[in-house]
């Protein structure tokens, strides 16, 4: 887990009576996690960020066509995040052509302070006591990226790989179907250990998002979610053969119910990065095979698919997105609105709350053939026909929450 704490003023204007974001990215040790810091570091260098601006959905600006950035801004950056930003590299500030560009990034760098925490997602006892040492260590947080997570591959189905590849091409190479995972498997706690890594290590983090503006807790599912492998009775996935596919699409359901019961000021989204090369697939195929994979997807590319980010840093810009947009920006999932009177003289009486109805949707992470990435929405599958039960595990996860930390603060 990365904490980054950002403390950051400019010339044009003093912004000290801002709350600065603290920002929790969850599994940003390596792939996806690492890409959000990064891109989040590049992004704050920026006095425009180009990841905050309107995406092709937004209705704020239904004609807007993205700028992408320059190609020698975007490519991904080393393993120190402050290194390659072109620009803006703190060592390159008298050589920089663009001096303001350049001294903010010196500002930024000198303010923001990256922590690691070591947690370990498949053991609640450490995970509540990162829940507790986040409330206590910091005053609030104004950002939680979930991106952490696993899944349980154990191998690949040759036969059905060479079967999808002939008869869908597209789809292996987007959510493939061939890969084997173990089933059954329980963490030292014993719950299911995909279920508990994916989704249940997420309450205590919740409890301490708060933000006087309103914290934004941001979901990372998956291309692979699917209906088609969730069942309402296998809650921690131990029955089927498929846990990764159903443990996203249980953050797909919970955080639209997060969204439509939850009372308090924070604002919960889903992402996904699209079709990312990590060194996941590179442990099951070993280095060749995933040099040959990596080379698919850059055909596939060309062949029109907008979902192969292929680079995590690419793949980060739908959670970075979200991190940094304007609310207006955003098309927001439904949540409980406050209707103004419609005369304004009765502007004290009680106000009406109401639903507003906005489609479920997920943030994607995608590119163009030449691999410049935006984001695009795609709804979420079957939700109205699976929401009820979303909404029942949502109250089964609380209620084991809330156990689990009655337990914990009982004396032994």
């Amino acid at each position: 887990m990365s904490v980054a704490e950002s403390s950051i003023n400019t010339e044009a204007g003093n912004f000290r009576h801002v709350p600065p974001p603290i920002v929790l990215v969850t599994g940003a040790n390596s792939g996806v996690g690492l890409g959000i810091c990064k891109r989040l570091l590049v992004q704050l260098c920026d006095a425009n960020p180009s990841d905050a601006l309107p995406q092709p959905f937004s209705s704020f600006h239904p004609e807007f066509k993205p700028k992408f950035a320059n190609p020698k801004r975007t490519f991904p950056p080393t393993e120190d995040p402050w290194n390659d930003i072109p620009g803006f590299h703190v060592g390159r500030v008298q050589e920089g052509p663009d001096r303001e560009a350049a001294k903010r990034a010196k500002n930024v760098r000198d303010n923001v302070k990256i922590e690691i925490e070591y947690v370990d997602l498949a053991m609640v006892d450490t995970i509540f006591k990162f829940g507790q040492l986040a409330k206590t260590k910091y005053p609030y947080i104004s950002h939680l990226i979930c991106n952490a997570g696993v899944a349980s591959f154990a191998g690949m189905n040759w036969i059905l790989c060479i079967r999808q590849l002939m008869l869908a091409p597209m789809a292996a190479l987007t959510a493939p179907a061939f890969y084997t995972q173990h089933r059954g498997e329980r963490s030292v706690d014993g719950l299911g250990w995909v279920w508990q890594s994916n989704y249940r290590r997420i309450l205590p983090l919740l409890k301490a998002c708060k933000h006087p503006l309103g914290p934004r807790v941001v979901w990372m599912s998956s291309l692979e979610a699917s209906p088609e492998h969730f069942d309402q009775y296998d809650t921690q996935l131990l029955q089927t053969d498929h846990s990764y596919e159903a443990a996203k699409y249980q953050i797909d359901l919970i955080s639209h119910g997060w969204v439509e019961s939850d009372d308090t000021k924070i604002r919960h989204f889903v992402a996904h990065p699209g079709v990312c090369s990590t060194n996941i697939s590179s442990a099951l195929v070993g280095p060749v095979m995933d040099l040959l994979k990596v080379l698919m997807f850059y055909v596939a590319r060309m062949f029109g698919s907008q979902n192969h980010t292929i680079s995590p840093y690419t793949a980060a810009i739908a959670a970075v997105h979200l991190a940094l947009a304007p609310l207006v920006f955003l098309s927001v999932p439904p949540r409980i609105q406050k209707k103004a009177p419609e005369n304004p003289c009765l502007s004290c009486q009680s106000r009406v709350q109401q639903k507003v109805k906005r489609p479920h949707v997920r943030y994607g992470s995608a590119t163009d053939a030449w691999g410049n990435p935006h984001v695009q929405l795609s709804p979420i599958k079957q939700y109205t026909a699976h929401a009820e039960m979303g909404r029942a595990l949502l109250s089964k996860c609380e209620d084991r929450y809330l156990e689990v930390a009655r337990e914990r603060a009982s004396p032994k």
